[in-house]
């Protein structure tokens, strides 16, 4: 539930929600790379999903989401990332830890180019984890 004072609860209490996201990494067009992407954090939250914002699928490939030491992404080593697209659905996380230090993701861009896209054109990859404030876990059943 929202409303003007933010995400609310069902007894009232109001849900601090973080979203946590890289520096983009400027990926060129038909150029497959791989990368990894590190983001730390001083504020403490329940890591519950990534989004990344690809095109369309078979764009970027995942090798591992770790946050603060734990693989998020369960025991699959590669999934496209066009799952945690953010107009796709939202997908849990196969494990929640507590974000107290920040998380890191690897994966490669696999050079395909979408259609509307053209070669040697440069996009920018962000990857963001969202969930909510560390101190609301203690009431949680997560």
């Amino acid at each position: 539930m929202s409303n003007e004072r933010g995400l609310i609860d069902m007894t009232g209490r109001k849900i601090e929600r973080y979203s946590l996201s890289t520096d983009p990494i400027v990926l060129v067009l038909g150029e497959a790379k791989n990368f990894e992407l590190v983001k730390s954090t001083e504020v403490p939250f329940q890591a519950e999903c990534l989004s990344i914002n690809v095109p369309s699928w078979n764009f970027v490939k995942l090798r591992s989401a770790i946050v603060d030491g734990k693989e998020v992404l369960g025991d699959s080593s590669f999934v496209d990332a066009r799952l945690h697209a953010p107009d796709s659905t939202p997908i849990l996380l196969k494990v929640r830890p507590l974000c107290r230090r920040g998380f890191s993701v690897r994966g490669e861009y696999t050079g395909y180019i979408p259609i509307g896209y053209k070669s040697g054109a440069r996009y920018p990859l962000i990857i963001s984890v969202r969930g909510p404030a560390g101190k609301s876990l203690a009431n949680s059943t997560l």
